[in-house]
């Protein structure tokens, strides 16, 4: 699931909630997604690239990077930042 804890003009912030789906994003080349990991552990994976994150760990992922995969390791939550 994913909820729009706020927006403004500067930037737009999601809680992620995952259990066992792999969720595909992609930052379209536009915006930057900044990922905390407020509960459980996920590990992303880009082109050529790939990081686990734990409990209140974060990943910065350029825009320029395009898609990538986060896939929750059991129950997770997730903040997502960006510009949109």
């Amino acid at each position: 699931a994913e909820v729009v804890l706020i927006t403004c003009p500067y930037f737009t912030l999601k809680l992620l909630t995952l259990k066992d789906a792999v969720l595909a994003s992609d930052t379209l080349g536009q915006s930057f997604h900044s990922l905390t990991v407020i509960e459980g552990q996920v590990l992303l994976q880009g082109r050529g690239w790939q990081q686990a994150l734990s409990r209140y760990e974060t990943a910065l992922i350029p825009a320029n990077s395009g898609d990538y995969q986060i896939t929750p390791l059991g129950q997770v939550r997730v903040l997502k930042a960006s510009v949109e």
